[in-house]
């Protein structure tokens, strides 16, 4: 509805037909006047994916109809228009620049990609953000099989963590979520996308526990991913079959240790256990390898092979 309600007053000022826009439970969305119980009128009016009441004044019940269509015309068409807007900006095709300030108001302001991936229904967590999004500035969409949401966040890394809370909690599904840089032209919003895209791709096959990727805080993955073959060998030489020994809960527990930038207390109440069985499982863990992953030095080479290992895998 923000972007919206101006679309509204120009409607009612050229046709100097007042009327109200309510939910159903009969909250104001937008108000061009304050009408009389017994004098009002209203009718249904489908918003996208939710159904409000265009409220009036009875003297214009033959308006009511020619109303109704070019609110609900004039909606689909804005976000329609929207959508295409940012697919085109994402391909890289020229697009019209005339209503940026309409289409894109957050713009100014710096807006970021944010990625998201489901292993549920795609279509009904697109409706969840949609709802989610549906008073703000945020642009949400489905491209190339993912979900896309585009604005400006207060806090880029609460947001994700709200998102992915929400569509977890109401799909009961694992969700992935990816971001880039905070864009503030047509073109940065191209680039903003294509990072949260190899955030997405690197978190997949080297990210950690918490399932969000921020594009810029991945050097040391990127650093991995681009190493030559022959280097990547000489690594799992060494580390191939102890990883490969390890069960799932020891895995489990380096991912959550390196995840946690090696602090003991906080991975330790990530793993819902005591710091004393952490550190009875790192010991194991040097026993077994050789490096102790507490040590800065051993724990860098130990990462790195752990991350080459698991891409592979």
């Amino acid at each position: 509805m923000y972007y919206f309600k101006s679309f509204l007053e120009e409607l009612s000022l050229k046709s100097v037909v007042k009327f109200n826009i309510i939910t159903e439970d009969g909250e104001i969305v937008y108000l061009g006047e304050e009408i009389d119980e017994d004098k009002r009128i209203s009718v249904k009016v489908s918003l996208g994916s939710k159904e409000y009441f265009l409220v009036m004044n009875k003297e214009y019940h033959l308006c009511m109809p020619i109303v109704k269509y070019y609110i609900e015309e004039r909606y689909s068409q804005l976000f329609y228009l929207r959508e295409q807007f940012f697919i085109d900006v994402i391909q890289g095709n020229k697009v019209c620049l005339d209503k940026l300030n309409e289409i894109v108001p957050f713009l100014k302001e710096g807006g970021i990609s944010i990625l998201i991936k489901v292993d549920g229904s795609k279509y009904e967590a697109l409706n969840i953000l949609k709802a989610y999004y549906y008073e703000k500035q945020v642009v949400t969409m489905l491209y190339d099989n993912e979900l896309l949401a585009i604005g400006n966040f207060e806090n880029i890394e609460e947001e994700c963590k709200a998102i992915k809370e929400l569509i977890t909690g109401k799909l009961c599904c694992k969700c992935s979520i990816s971001y880039g840089s905070e864009a503030f032209t047509i073109e940065s919003i191209k680039k903003s996308y294509e990072e949260a895209k190899e955030a997405m791709n690197l978190g997949e096959k080297l990210g950690g526990k918490n399932d969000i990727y921020d594009y810029n805080e991945m050097l040391f993955e990127k650093a991995i991913f681009s190493m030559s073959d022959k280097v990547k060998k000489e690594y799992l030489k060494e580390f191939k079959d102890k990883f490969s020994n390890f069960d799932e809960e020891m895995i489990n527990t380096i991912e959550e240790f390196i995840s946690c930038n090696l602090n003991i207390s906080e991975a330790a109440k990530n793993l819902y256990i005591h710091r004393n069985t952490l550190i009875y499982r790192l010991d194991k863990i040097a026993k077994d390898t050789g490096y102790d992953i507490r040590n800065f030095k051993e724990a860098t080479i130990f990462t790195i092979a752990f991350l080459i290992w698991k891409e592979l895998n």
